[in-house]
């Protein structure tokens, strides 16, 4: 269980990093400024984004927003769920060495 969590999370880095650098993208095209702090200050500088600039932006980059920030909420589950396992795999290594 705890390796499909890892691989889990392997995808889901991956993905939100695809997303990541595509909404930094988009920022780019309306604002160099905001997609230079976007990229040192990563989601909260997005969501700011997003919300000011909801309207001004199409429905093609709304969506790559909104899956970015599904990922970034993924990720941190898979992260407590690997928390809540690995106690039970470090025990169950140690038991087989």
């Amino acid at each position: 269980m705890y390796w499909i969590a890892i691989i889990f999370l392997l995808i889901a880095s991956l993905a939100s990093l695809y997303y990541f650098i595509k909404s930094l993208l988009v920022i780019g095209r309306h604002n160099v400024l905001y997609a230079v702090l976007a990229f040192f200050f990563a989601p909260i500088v997005h969501i700011v984004f997003y919300l000011t600039q909801k309207e001004s932006i199409s429905l093609q980059e709304r969506t790559s927003f909104k899956r970015y920030f599904m990922l970034i909420a993924a990720t941190i589950v898979l992260a407590f769920i690997m928390m809540a396992l690995a106690p039970s795999a470090i025990n169950n290594a140690a038991y087989y060495y």
